[in-house]
């Protein structure tokens, strides 16, 4: 009996009820491999490669607006090496090329040049060219309960927890106890609170002091340009409709008298410099985009890092939920980690006290401050007297804390840090439950200590010659500040260290963190 080449393929012409329409290959009742999805309007396409119904691999997405992405999708997202193509409110054609990380625009970076990123457009021309052999006729198969794009299974999504008790994660001026009762108890019962349960406690935070009216949401401001009179010009785009990447939006422009920089500390990721990055086969993500196990079911996982990050990362890979085949975390340093309880008392009682401060190494080591004929503050000898006469028990109370937490945690060969607790609090503390270390000694994760020589299409190779196998690298590397934000001349007189632009020394220099003397109406609140 002759077979329809539709079933030899599991080609499928399929129709949601929406409207959206979908030509090409499916498995599982998902759509897999190549094809194309179009919207009702006919005006909004993706044509190329999928995964579990969504735009995976390499493909091209024009929206109803006309901008155009070609380039790598990882799980719905752009992300990989790609070209972003739009009109501008003048209608100028603009571009960007180089690495996207969940649908947000990284820039060229090593591995992915604006070379490497109009190759990849090519390969996305090609994907849809390839999906678009698929667009002929055919039965159509008809679902019911799905939007489109479709997503029949999924994946579990990491939950994530507060790094301290919530009674030292608060506001001061909204404690649990004005906070809806149900969301107090439940974050009093977590101890340690859940994201959703931080999110919860912000929500009830803006709703008490009425702040949604200020707010808007699905927005990403582009630019900001100093004004006459010392305004701002604010360009942003704006997400058109809920669920729309706001780089994708109509762009905005407003502006204000004051404008307060709270983007946090963790807005720009930050990969390092590798050779062969893009010629890596598996599946390349950055830690902050880590939000599912998705994808790692029966993939070999390596994870690049020793911060937090790292370790919350390689436990979640090593979860019965993600499945993966194996875990290995790479790391150049081993760094002291903090346990909840510290000789049975919760960490902070110890460390979070006059004592402990008062343990540290002298930090001031200038002379007195001599204001208008007036002396004040210490001078450096009595500074170094007093310190000096504690040293002692300095050397005890930290030798004594390193050797509990190297007890509690097995901090056993090369887990165990070669710097001493305090000079490795310069690298950024990291309060831990233990999952990374009991997994670690069960064998559940591998702990790999060196340095990272060049990523191969399969893996990785170390400067000591050490090849790592893997199908999906996980860079717990970190972030980097990013003032691509300001007009050029704004960013010169941020950059000027300590008196006006072109005294010397570059960097950021803010009177406590927050104020720069030469641009007026700039705060960093949070990020500095």
């Amino acid at each position: 009996m002759d077979q329809d080449v539709s079933d030899v393929l599991n080609w499928r012409s399929l129709r949601w009820q929406d409207g959206c329409t979908y030509e090409g290959l499916e498995a599982g009742g998902a759509c897999e491999s190549h094809g194309v999805i179009t919207w009702p309007d006919r005006r909004e396409r993706y044509e190329g490669q999928l995964h579990d119904s969504r735009p995976h691999g390499y493909g091209a997405y024009r929206w109803r607006d006309g901008t155009l992405y070609r380039g790598q999708w990882y799980d719905g997202h752009m992300q990989g090496c790609g070209v972003l193509i739009w009109k501008d409110e003048q209608g100028a054609i603009q571009a960007k090329a180089g690495k996207f990380f969940g649908d947000g625009y990284v820039g060229p970076v090593p591995g992915c040049s604006s070379e490497a990123a109009h190759e990849a457009a090519l390969e996305a021309d090609m994907a849809a060219g390839r999906a678009r052999l698929f667009e002929v006729g055919g039965g159509h198969f008809l679902f019911s309960l799905h939007p489109c794009p479709p997503t029949p299974r999924p994946s579990p999504i990491i939950t994530t927890r507060s790094a301290v008790p919530w009674s030292c994660y608060t506001f001061p001026e909204f404690p649990y106890n004005k906070a809806p009762r149900e969301l107090a108890e439940r974050a009093a019962r977590e101890v340690y609170p859940s994201g959703e349960t931080v999110k919860d406690y912000i929500a009830a935070y803006c709703a008490y002091f009425d702040l949604e009216r200020h707010i808007v949401y699905g927005a990403k401001v582009v630019h900001l340009a100093v004004l006459p009179g010392n305004r701002w010009s604010v360009r942003f785009r704006h997400a058109a409709f809920p669920g729309q990447s706001p780089q994708l939006g109509p762009l905005k422009t407003m502006e204000a008298d004051v404008v307060v920089m709270a983007t946090g500390m963790y807005y720009s990721p930050y990969v390092p410099s590798v050779p062969g990055l893009a010629s890596f086969k598996g599946t390349v993500l950055h830690a902050r985009d880590f939000s599912s196990v998705g994808g790692l079911a029966g993939k070999r996982v390596l994870v690049l890092g020793a911060g937090k990050s790292a370790t919350d990362c390689a436990v979640v890979a090593a979860s019965p939920a993600a499945r993966a085949a194996s875990v290995v975390t790479l790391f150049r340093q081993a760094h002291w980690p903090l346990p909840r309880q510290l000789f049975g008392l919760p960490f902070h009682r110890i460390l979070y006290t006059r004592f402990t401060a008062a343990m540290l190494p002298m930090y001031y080591t200038g002379t007195a401050v001599v204001m208008y004929g007036v002396e004040y503050g210490q001078d450096r000898v009595s500074k170094r007297l007093k310190h000096g006469l504690m040293s002692p028990l300095k050397r005890l109370f930290w030798s004594s804390l390193e050797r509990h937490v190297a007890g509690k945690m097995r901090l056993l060969g090369h887990l165990r840090p070669e710097l001493d607790f305090v000079q490795d609090m310069f690298f950024g503390g990291q309060i831990q439950d233990g999952s990374w270390n009991e997994a670690v000694n069960a064998g559940r994760i591998s702990a790999v200590q060196g340095t990272l020589a060049e990523i191969r299409p399969g893996g990785v190779r170390l400067t000591d010659g050490t090849v790592i196998d893997c199908d999906v690298l996980i860079f717990a590397t970190g972030y980097t500040k990013d003032y691509s934000l300001f007009d050029a001349a704004t960013a010169d007189r941020l950059m000027a260290a300590g008196g006006p632009p072109g005294c010397g020394q570059a960097g950021l220099h803010l009177y406590r963190s927050v104020v720069c003397p030469w641009v007026p109406n700039l705060y960093f609140i949070g990020c500095e």
